[in-house]
């Protein structure tokens, strides 16, 4: 059994031959349910519709999500960078100050 999801039979279901739209089926067709009323078939069009809409967002969202893990990423590393930068600086600056105390101490024994 299918349900028909386009145009007049819209929600209505039916029986057809299985190998349908393959090559060697047979014409085998008969509806399940009466037709819908206009106001039911209003009803799932515009259901059908909202649940597309909302389809195409979540694909949406998803290539937005995979961008922002992207570029989570990318600053993450970025981030681990910079970080062993300032801690190699760090020890640059150290090295310095001590480097200049000592000429400093250095200096003022000479006097």
């Amino acid at each position: 059994m299918v349900t028909a999801w386009k145009g007049d039979n819209v929600g209505r279901r039916f029986y057809g031959c299985e190998k349908y739209p393959n090559p060697g089926y047979c014409n085998f067709f008969k509806w399940r349910d009466d037709p819908v009323c206009d106001r039911a078939r209003q009803i799932f069009l515009g259901l059908l519709n909202k649940m597309n809409d909302l389809r195409e967002e979540n694909r949406k969202l998803v290539i937005l999500l995979e961008k922002l893990d992207e570029m989570s990423r990318i600053l993450h590393d970025e981030n681990g960078i910079l970080e062993k930068e300032m801690r190699e600086l760090k020890k640059e600056n150290q090295l310095l100050k001590l480097q200049m105390k000592e000429k400093a101490n250095h200096k003022s024994h000479l006097y």
